[in-house]
């Protein structure tokens, strides 16, 4: 899967990537294409210019986090600390929605780092809310952490309870 945004690429990881995200100083795990799961992309943010492109972050969807009982999955945003107060995050989590809601997702869910006012403007400008009461929802939160959503798409009415839900990848048999 590959998405373009006004001044962003993201893309799938190639492993002759691997050296240029590692020197990025991330802890993050190597965002290597999810094969189980089409539906929870992994993808390098990069910053395309004349000289060639440049890494600056990755930009996926998880599951597994604090909203494990959720059917949500989870954002997960990182720009590397050189890139970060341009815009670059909130662009990137903006860019990978439409595709999340063509994967057949709902809702997202997203944890920003208790305290990181960036992090929340980021969702904020992505659109993403607050959620008053996370327990309330099924969800638990981390170190603090206050749970923002966003709805991508309501439930339509041949939705329902016999089916799981709408599934657009569902594949003909």
């Amino acid at each position: 899967m590959f998405i373009r945004s006004e001044r962003l690429f993201l893309r799938p990881a190639w492993p002759e990537d691997r050296t240029d995200f590692e020197a990025l100083g991330s802890n993050l795990r190597w965002p290597e294409a999810n094969l189980t799961e089409p539906r929870l992309p992994r993808l390098l943010v990069t910053l395309p210019g004349a000289a060639g492109s440049r890494i600056i972050g990755m930009a996926g969807l998880c599951t597994g986090g604090p909203a494990a009982e959720e059917e949500a999955p989870e954002l997960a945003c990182w720009i590397a600390p050189v890139w970060r107060g341009r815009g670059f995050g909130g662009e990137a989590a903006r860019a990978l929605l439409p595709l999340a809601r063509t994967l057949g997702h709902r809702r997202i869910i997203a944890f920003p780092r208790s305290g990181d006012r960036s992090s929340l403007r980021m969702l904020e400008k992505a659109g993403f809310r607050a959620i008053a009461r996370p327990e309330a929802a099924g969800l638990t939160t981390l170190l603090g952490a206050q749970a923002h959503v966003i709805d991508l798409m309501p439930p339509v009415d041949c939705d329902g309870p016999e089916d799981g839900g709408f599934e657009p990848m569902r594949r003909a048999a």
